[in-house]
């Protein structure tokens, strides 16, 4: 078999297809790495049948194929993988009568030459199915040598189909690329690691100022010389030595060129990594648009990117990324990524320029400034709260800002009956002796551990970020000030501990950040002016501008933007009822109810609940209300001038 290999590679090139000249790639192989030891043990003598069992070669195929069956579901195969992995085998053991058979190639060769398709190929491969094949690929062979070309053996039969039907491209339905999932992100992305999968898996390393650019753009720039489309030049050997006529560089030349021909090749569905020298991969996107060239001013060679970052950065074992900006990559890497993994060591914070997009391709709506203040009170005190309206984004924001930090998260929901410390921190059990930690708990304490970790091997910590949800429900003080007490003297002194029921204690290292949302309405508790001196305390609103962005190229973006005018002073809304809205007059359209319609719904189910009071200003409200909504939403319409009656009536109204 290695005499028979040897061969293969010594072979004269035959003219170019300009298609990939591997005899077999290496996903038909990947599910190897994946096996156990029992399994290795089982694939070993399955092949061991397939080389040295009796029978001709069909039938040895054949069992080789029913036993290396019972390999594969957990290794990732599929029938194209029995059949490059059998019959490549046995025509590298006997060239002379075997043939390689791979399946989209020899369904169009059946179809061009014969007119059919070889049979049973949708499933795993018989014996007749081979001895079909091999007959086909004898009768080519002879008709070969008629013509004045006499192959040497299959290998040569083999190489004469891949180039001969380079030009058919007639997709072979068994064993057709499933479609991208629609929508992309990880889904899409998950969709490449299919063993089986013709999916370019590319990793490319970020530009110095980080992918900022990238995510902004949905894109993938490089900056790199040739200053032409790639698209020019024939062969990656003619762009190489284009390369080398710039830089004597050879072995750069080489190396630029293998990488800007794979940027070239990218098509939609594809996956391309964007991954550091150092094996942090900052994101992980679906190509939706092939490579083409961009003019001045940007002059940068593209390719359109879907980007996914939850869960990034993230570290990989990748020691071959210091030597290229870009290659391809083992689709296994696809996998590592989508698992969720505990960090073992802190990857460098992004610059905040890529924080800032990272934050704005989560899709909330969010001021630089705001976004920055967040970001340096985090750093400043460790110690922040957000207030404003219900539906800003409070919450939204903290998630993303981990997200996008690489930062361990949790968020704990306040109940309204929380009243004293064991509430938030844990309670002891005298009955069984033991400690019941709370989820707030359990994260400080994998907080500490991180940190001891750190100090140990000498590396900066991973961020915790701890998020107590609308904290104002309960009244702070009450659960609040064995935490805060500790807090405080964690920013005079750097560490500190929070003692917990039965004389327990847990650290509060400098790597835990702790952050509150505060809803600002009248069913929430007032905080006392110590918390506020502990904390830095920041507002988010909704600004009218921020939502009309929101809304941009909605049909009932001027309609919802009157309501908000009319309501902010009494009843403001923000993002969650814009997105809720959105949402509910899309489902509605699909149920082919025009969108006016939905709504006045929305502002009956969604707007007019909030509105209450005995101020004068709501009694205006409802007033403008009636007159914006009769026209053409007649239930809201109805329902604010039945609460204006009952104001003006009474000096007080309510949705109820």
């Amino acid at each position: 078999m290695c005499a028979a290999l040897y061969q293969v590679m010594q072979r004269e090139a035959l003219p170019s297809s300009g298609r990939p000249q591997n005899l077999v790639g290496w996903r038909s192989w990947e599910h190897l790495a994946k096996l156990t030891d029992e399994q290795c043990l089982a694939a070993a003598g399955a092949l061991r049948e397939l080389l040295l069992g009796e029978g001709d070669a069909a039938e040895r195929l054949e069992r080789f194929t029913n036993a290396y069956q019972a390999v594969l579901p957990t290794g990732g195969g599929r029938p194209a993988v029995l059949r490059n992995v059998g019959t490549l085998l046995l025509m590298l053991i006997d060239p002379e009568r075997d043939i390689f058979v791979r399946t989209d190639l020899f369904d169009k060769a059946g179809a061009r030459l014969s007119g059919r398709k070889l049979g049973g190929w949708g499933r795993p491969p018989s014996a007749a199915d081979y001895r079909d094949a091999r007959a086909f690929a004898a009768a080519i062979r002879q008709k070969l040598a008629e013509e004045g070309w006499a192959p040497r053996d299959m290998i040569d039969v083999q190489s004469f189909l891949w180039v001969a039907m380079a030009g058919d491209d007639a997709p072979a339905t068994p064993d057709a690329e499933p479609p991208v999932p629609a929508g992309g992100g990880l889904a899409a992305i998950l969709a490449a690691t299919d063993a089986a999968s013709r999916r370019l898996v590319v990793r490319v390393r970020p530009p110095a100022e980080g992918i900022g650019g990238w995510l902004a753009g949905s894109d993938l720039r490089l900056d790199v010389a040739p200053a032409t489309d790639l698209a020019a030049f024939a062969t990656q050997k003619d762009l190489a030595a284009a390369l080398a006529d710039a830089n004597p560089d050879e072995g750069f030349a080489q190396d630029t060129a293998a990488g800007l021909w794979l940027v070239r090749a990218l098509q939609p569905g594809d996956v391309v990594v964007a991954g550091e020298a150092s094996g942090e991969v900052r994101a992980a996107g679906v190509v939706t648009e092939p490579y083409r060239r961009l003019a001045a001013p940007e002059d940068v060679h593209r390719v359109g990117v879907a980007w996914h970052t939850g869960g990034f950065p993230r570290r990989v074992e990748q020691r071959s990324w210091r030597f290229n900006d870009v290659h391809e990559v083992h689709r296994e890497l696809l996998v590592q990524l989508a698992m969720e993994q505990p960090r073992r060591e802190t990857l460098p914070e992004p610059p905040f320029a890529e924080i800032v997009d990272r934050v704005r391709a989560s899709g909330l709506r969010l001021s630089e400034r705001t976004l920055r203040r967040y970001h340096v009170a985090l750093k400043a005190r460790g110690f922040v709260i957000l207030a404003g309206v219900s539906g800003t984004g409070k919450t939204w924001l903290t998630d993303v800002y981990a997200k996008a930090v690489g930062a361990r998260y949790l968020v704990v929901p306040v109940a309204p009956n929380w009243t004293t410390n064991e509430d938030l921190l844990g309670y002891f059990n005298p009955l069984d002796r033991a400690f019941h930690a709370t989820a707030f708990t359990r994260f400080l304490q994998e907080a500490g551990q991180e940190y001891a970790a750190a100090q140990a091997a000498r590396r900066s910590a991973r961020p915790f970020h701890l998020v107590l949800d609308e904290m104002n429900l309960a009244r702070v003080e009450y659960y609040f000030a064995t935490f805060l007490s500790a807090m405080e003297l964690r920013a005079r002194s750097g560490q500190a501990e929070v003692e917990l029921a039965g004389g327990r204690r847990v650290a509060l290292p400098p790597n835990l950040a702790f952050i509150g949302t505060v809803n600002v309405d009248e069913t929430t508790h007032a905080f006392a002016d110590k918390i506020y001196d502990r904390a830095q305390m920041l507002e988010l609103d909704s600004p009218r501008e921020l939502l009309a962005a929101q809304l941009d190229g909605k049909p009932f973006a001027a309609p919802v933007l009157d309501v908000w005018d009319v309501v902010a002073e009494v009843a403001p809304f923000a993002f969650r009822v814009l997105s809720e809205i959105d949402q509910y007059v899309a489902h509605s359209q699909a149920l082919g109810v025009a969108w006016p319609d939905a709504l006045d719904e929305q502002v009956l189910q969604k707007v007019l609940p909030k509105i209450k009071g005995n101020d004068a200003r709501v009694g205006d409200a409802l007033q403008r209300l009636v007159d914006l909504c009769a026209p053409t939403m007649p239930l809201s319409a109805a329902r604010a001038r039945q609460m204006h009656h009952r104001f003006l009536a009474h000096g007080f109204t309510s949705f109820f």
